[in-house]
């Protein structure tokens, strides 16, 4: 692979780097205009004389802002007067995009253009979309594959301005394109019908007749001669004949694998709906765990909240393909570890031609020969295409570790590999927040280094779009350092609150999380609990009291495991002095479920808030104001999961609740509603959602005032939701007799609306 290298004054062209050997890589997606930079411009020196050489300055340096040094364009790294090298590269054009760290996407019929409504006031409706919607590059046939095989897809206009990503402009891209959502998030291809991929290309147009065939390679994963001059049809029907070779070869292959072949699936792990970032680190994980047919063993490393588990879910999705099975083991202690052997035991019984030996390790009951079963089944000489992931070996110990560093004996600590299949063959996958695992091929995880993509997760998780415009949201990005949980954890609360980003920061700035107050803040509870212990004894409720506050300040520093301890020991502290029901001892319980809901670790999360409700049921009754905080916030949970059938029983029983307890006008009954409208709008439930969302608002105006903050956001989710239905005269209506005529937000969407009107020759 050729590729181009910036230099401080100048782009070099690179020798041909061997498949073993290719650094990350940026690569540019574009439409060809007339004075394109070739491959003999950049070697007899005339590339700078063309417009073209525009294109490969915009991608060399936001490369380099990006990180990388070497980056990508057809026009100039594919000499096209060797027809043998024109041939390798266009069987390889998916595999470059697909490989590549980012992709650029340069839209030279798209101009960015400033307003002064751009800030506080800017128009709901932004003045390039409907010129993104019309643009050329929609209508390519080699563009198709530039946006479904990359990981990360960004789009800039003609000016290089940054517009968006394959993720925050999924709807529309889905609009246009007709792609499937999950596809455009990553799901495999392959996963798509022939005639869903063939119907993709079907209203785009190339150069030449018989690339718009040959453009649909890689998206099928057949190889053919190009043959050009033989037409179109010719084309085609060859494209489709190696579709069906291709079809049966595969089938072949699943017949012959079927006794290990099984369905894709991460019990117990609840994956993002949205990826974001981690492009470079997807495609290490990839390279290091597709060559070779020896065992590849990767370990991905890093600290608590950086995306590890998060990082193999997307990998194991998006390459589900490429294995028979798929298993996801929890790691965290060898009990764990031993429980997730039987239960793959469980699954390999259910889902696959019996194997006695696996039958027996089960209907004995004893772990340690479910694990044997289970290593000796993947040690299978056939049995040679599996993914084995372990998460969160975070304590390992090896030979000589009888005592930690400060002399404590290691209770949780094992060695790994005596739990690895021994036949070397299949892939392996590791997380962990140790340093000290030192085999395999390492992969070290750290904090997101571009702001795009904080803002990125921000965006999604918090449910609010365009905030590279917001400099309140921009700030806020920056304080939270590149900490995807800590971006994921501040988009949720952004998400089911009607907080700005700006009071967001206020609250943040002056909180114990900023300028280093949170070790002075450590420092003064452990003083604190020394002195209780001493005064009042270990088990004192004033201490316990102390001791879960500790916890909290651990879990907000990210040092899960220490608050894991001090939650636990306040726990069953509370449970012995107070008992299982008391309200002080449910208050820990709910913050072992917001830590175990943190680390992803789902059911054991769900099981505190489950405990939690119970608990106050009991205490207080079923219709209490404080049981019915906990059935919402079980609600927001999952909300969160995706699990909106049970969210929604949360919400109207919480609806339901407060109406009686607080009546229909109350600010907790309203945020119920508005919850429920949230719910509804996500479920495509448009009308509902706007009956929820208008008497949230009529509520709010009533209780609170028409300025009020919460006011103002419930106003800002109607119009979203008229915006999102195209109902533009009820925006317009709403803001005018919210804001009135002559307020900044009124005269913006007037601004937007024109715009748009002007943009649509309407």
């Amino acid at each position: 692979m050729r590729l181009l290298e910036r230099d401080a004054s100048e782009i070099l062209l690179t020798e041909n780097f061997p498949d073993d050997k290719i650094p990350p890589y940026a690569i540019l997606s574009h439409t060809w205009g007339s004075d394109e930079v070739l491959l003999k411009d950049l070697a007899d020196g005339k590339g700078k004389t063309k417009l073209g050489y525009e294109k490969l300055q915009f991608c060399g340096e936001q490369a380099r802002r990006d990180g990388l040094r070497y980056f990508w364009v057809d026009t100039c790294c594919i000499d096209k007067n060797s027809s043998a090298e024109l041939q390798e590269t266009i069987s390889c054009m998916f595999r470059f995009y697909r490989d590549a760290v980012k992709c650029y996407v340069y839209l030279a019929d798209v101009s960015r253009i400033s307003s002064s409504t751009d800030d506080d006031e800017k128009p709901l409706l932004s003045r390039w979309k409907p010129a993104f919607r019309k643009s050329r590059w929609f209508t390519r046939g080699w563009t198709l594959q530039e946006l479904i095989a990359p990981a990360t897809v960004e789009f800039f206009s003609k000016e290089g301005v940054y517009l968006g990503s394959k993720w925050s402009l999924e709807e529309s891209i889905h609009e246009i394109t007709g792609i499937p959502r999950n596809v455009l998030q990553g799901s495999p291809v392959f996963e798509s019908s022939v005639e869903q991929r063939l119907e993709w290309i079907q209203n785009r147009e190339t150069t030449r007749k018989e690339d718009k065939a040959y453009s649909l390679l890689g998206l099928f994963d057949v190889h053919m001669p190009l043959l050009y001059g033989e037409g179109r049809e010719k084309a085609f029907k060859r494209l489709l004949d190696e579709i069906e070779k291709g079809s049966k070869g595969k089938e072949a292959e699943r017949d012959a694998n079927e006794k290990f072949t099984m369905g894709f699936k991460l019990p117990g792990i609840t994956p993002v709906d949205r990826f974001v970032a981690r492009g470079e680190e997807l495609a290490k994980l990839h390279d290091a765990l597709s060559k070779g047919t020896d065992r590849r063993t990767v370990v991905v490393h890093g600290l608590g909240g950086m995306g590890k588990t998060q990082l193999c879910v997307e990998y194991a999705k998006r390459h589900q393909d490429d294995y028979s099975a798929v298993f996801w083991l929890n790691a965290r202690d060898k009990a764990s570890l031993k429980q997730a052997f039987a239960q793959v035991a469980e699954r390999i019984l259910h889902e696959l031609p019996p194997v006695a030996y696996i039958k027996n390790a089960i209907d004995s009951h004893d772990l340690d020969q479910a694990v044997q079963a289970v290593k000796r089944w993947l040690d299978g000489a056939k049995n040679n295409r599996w993914l084995i992931i372990y998460d969160n070996y975070d304590n390992p110990m090896f030979i000589g570790d009888e005592v930690n560093i400060d002399g404590d004996s290691v209770v949780d600590g094992y060695d790994i590999r005596m739990f690895l299949p021994d036949v070397y063959h299949g892939a392996v996958l590791i997380t962990t927040r140790s340093s000290r695992i030192q085999f395999g091929q390492r992969v070290p995880l750290k904090k997101l280094q571009d702001i795009k993509d904080s803002l990125e997760i921000l965006s999604h998780t918090s449910g609010r779009q365009d905030l590279h415009k917001d400099d309140a949201a921009v700030e806020l990005a920056k304080n939270l350092d590149g900490l995807p949980l800590a971006l994921s954890t501040a988009g949720a609360y952004l998400c089911n609150m009607t907080t700005s980003c700006a009071e967001y920061i206020q609250m943040y700035n002056t909180s114990w999380l900023h300028q280093g107050r949170l070790a002075e803040a450590e420092a003064m509870y452990d003083r604190a609990l020394q002195s209780k212990e001493k005064a009042l004894g270990p088990d004192h409720t004033s201490t316990l009291d102390t001791v879960n506050s500790l916890g909290m300040l651990y879990r907000l520093r990210g040092r899960f495991d220490e608050a894991e301890a001090m939650y636990d020991r306040a726990l069953q502290g509370k449970e012995k002095a107070l008992g299982a029901d008391h309200m002080s001892t449910l208050k820990t319980v709910n913050s072992l479920g917001i830590l175990y809901s943190l680390q992803g670790r789902i059911n054991e999360a769900e099981a505190m808030y489950d405990r939690a409700l119970r608990g106050k049921e009991k205490a207080l009754g079923t219709e209490h104001t404080s049981t019915l905080t906990t059935v919402n916030n079980l609600g927001i949970f999952y909300y969160d999961q995706g699990r909106l059938n049970e969210a929604e029983a949360m919400y109207n029983r919480a609806l339901q609740g407060y109406e009686k307890a607080l009546g229909p006008n109350h600010t907790s009954t309203l945020t119920a509603v508005n919850n429920l409208g949230m719910l509804c709008r996500r479920q495509g439930r448009l009308s509902e959602a706007e009956a929820m969302y208008d008497r949230a608002l009529q509520g709010y105006e009533k209780a609170l005032g028409p300025d009020h903050a919460v006011t103002l956001a419930a106003v800002n989710s109607l119009g979203t939701l008229y915006n999102k239905q195209g109902l533009f005269d009820k925006a317009e209506a709403i803001f005018k007799a919210v804001f009135g005529v002559e307020h900044a937000r009124y005269k913006g969407l007037t601004k937007a609306l024109e715009s748009l009107g002007e943009n649509s020759g309407t």
